[in-house]
């Protein structure tokens, strides 16, 4: 059995493929890979990454199947000037075979705006991912 993407008006599993859809058997796994960018005010040291992707990859698991890449992106908009909310994490999820899934959180503290971006993430994959169940139902 293989899994498809919505195209055009075509069925689920067994559906020919059009030129734009992608094919990856049922039992297929997908590794999430993470990628993580700092700017030059939060210090991006190899901890902070290695805390970051555990985060991420617990709080996104139930989607691990759908996801290829996650990519972070933290900064502090303000530079050196301390004031509230001023910390940015924007999230971009790449899912097999659709348009990416991009969310931003500001904050007070980095912390703050990573569990406030990861969130929003889980809220818009279970719309994307619902919409896709949906539809093939």
């Amino acid at each position: 059995m293989y899994l498809t993407r919505p195209a055009g008006r075509a069925g689920f599993a067994g559906a020919a493929a059009s030129r734009n859809e992608t094919l990856l058997p049922a039992t297929c796994t997908i590794t999430m890979q993470i990628l993580s960018n700092t700017d030059k005010n939060i210090p991006g040291n190899e901890r902070f990454h290695a805390y970051l992707e555990e985060k991420l990859t617990t709080s996104l698991h139930r989607f691990s199947n759908r996801i290829t890449r996650v990519e972070a992106h933290l900064g502090d908009e303000n530079g050196q000037r301390n004031s509230d909310d001023d910390k940015r994490c924007l999230l971009e999820a790449h899912l097999v075979g659709h348009q990416p899934v991009v969310v931003t959180a500001h904050a007070a503290e980095v912390e703050q705006s990573i569990n406030a971006a990861i969130a929003k993430l889980k809220a818009a994959l279970d719309t994307v991912v619902g919409k896709l169940t949906d539809h093939y139902r």
